[in-house]
This record gives C-alpha cells, sequence and structure tokens, in this order.
C-alpha cells in the first residue's frame, strides 16, 4: 500500500475519514450530554486525541456503565469508534443515568 502511489493516496483518505469521524462522533456525544444536562463540563472529550475518550469515571460509574451494556476498560476508557448514530444516544443516557446516580464526582 505504501509503495504505490494510488494506494497510499486512497489509505490516506481512508485514514483522514476515519479521523473525521471520530471527531465528530466526540462532538455529538458531548453535545447530547449538554442536552441531556449531565452535570459535568465535556469539553475534554474533544480535546483528547485518538480513538479513546477517558471521560474520568469513577469505579461506581465504570461499573453502573458496563450494566447498561457500555462496553468500557476498567480505567473508564471508552473507544469512540463503537460509537454510532444507533447507539449514540443510549451510550448518552447510560452515562447521563451513572454520573447522576452515582454521584457526580469524576476522577480528574
Amino acid at each position: 500500500v505504501l509503495n504505490n502511489p494510488a494506494f497510499f493516496a486512497e489509505w490516506q483518505e481512508n485514514l483522514k475519514g476515519m479521523a473525521q469521524r471520530l471527531m465528530l462522533t466526540k462532538e455529538k456525544l458531548k453535545q447530547q450530554l449538554r442536552t441531556l444536562g449531565t452535570l459535568k463540563p465535556w469539553e475534554h472529550l474533544s480535546r483528547q486525541i485518538g480513538m479513546y475518550i477517558y471521560p474520568g469515571f469513577t469505579d461506581a460509574q465504570i461499573e453502573n456503565l458496563k450494566t447498561k451494556h457500555v462496553y468500557l476498560s476498567s480505567i473508564g476508557q471508552i473507544n469512540v469508534s463503537l460509537i454510532n448514530s444507533r447507539n449514540l444516544t443510549r451510550v448518552a443516557q447510560a452515562i447521563n443515568e451513572a454520573v447522576l446516580s452515582n454521584g457526580d464526582d469524576m476522577v480528574s
């Protein structure tokens, strides 16, 4: 791929498209959380680089999210590439409920 100019150009376009989708998904999630009135600033979500976001959930919030089938690592990282238009609202609602029901404290 990298040695073929045509394939390399196509790869670069695909990579750019994926990065843009991830950034857009982070923005949409942040907006959904604001719309729901989730009691935390969420600006850090769009400043984080890459496929994962680290919202800073407490252990109790992480466990709450897992019961709602929001899959995240043991330290609370969420793979943004797994969020799409079909599940964005559900993920945002689960985060909102976890934050509200398990205290609004977040880990820095």
